[in-house]
């Protein structure tokens, strides 16, 4: 037989290989972060400057793996008003897959605002509106088909998304069945030093997640 080293090399050459697919249930909105002094009561600050930043936990995630070069299906709520329709397109135009997104009647998306005079050293100052997020949970009906396909399943933002933190253990449990990891990052929040709080984090989620993601603060509690 003559050597084909060749021609396998010209096929694997021609042929990408196939990125892996990921499954992230999560929160998608708009960061508004504004450079002016630290807030005060009574006193008006004068705004330097700003931008607008596509985020959420999920949505950085989403944006980094499809750049990256991974299939990214996205399973997220938004309201039914322009910066929803805003952040459907962007997203999209990201690389995201859309078909988990969706929007909900009569209601404002999310948003977070963010105040930051970062020459002056000082915490940043943040606020920010849930909309339909505080109430989002995905269902196996919705995230079942996609998880045929899937290598990854993630979530995140455990102080923020509570309805969708009860539904993760389930969906780790499928994704597991069908032979993907897991991932979890509990992100920032009020509730580390409540021992109440974590016992759904602990009990729950854990013990279903393959890799989780702590910072040193987090991880001390």
């Amino acid at each position: 037989m003559g050597d084909i080293t060749g021609t396998l090399v010209a096929e694997l050459e021609s042929t990408p290989p196939r990125q892996p697919a990921v499954l992230i249930a999560a929160d998608l909105n708009y960061d508004y972060i504004y450079d002016c002094p630290a807030l005060e009561g009574g006193r008006e600050v004068l705004i330097r400057g700003y931008t607008r930043e596509l985020a959420g936990a999920g949505g950085i995630v989403a944006c980094g793996l499809a750049r990256l070069g991974a299939e990214v299906h996205l399973l997220a709520e938004l309201g039914d008003d322009a910066e929803g329709q805003k952040l459907f397109e962007e997203i999209g135009r990201r690389g995201v897959r859309r078909e988990g997104i969706r929007r909900r009647p009569g209601a404002r998306s999310a948003f977070t605002l963010i105040f930051a005079d970062e020459a002056s050293g000082r915490p940043r100052q943040v606020a920010t509106f849930q909309g339909p997020a505080l109430e989002f949970s995905v269902q196996p009906a919705q995230y079942a088909p996609l998880l045929e396909r899937c290598a990854l399943a993630y979530s995140c933002n455990y102080f923020l998304l509570p309805r969708l933190a009860e539904a993760v253990p389930e969906l780790f449990r499928q994704a597991r069945a069908r032979g993907a990891l897991t991932a979890y990052d509990a992100n920032a929040g009020d509730g580390w030093a409540e021992p109440a709080r974590l016992e759904l984090l602990r009990a729950g989620i854990y013990p279903a997640a393959d890799l989780i993601f702590l910072n040193e603060d987090e991880a001390a509690h």
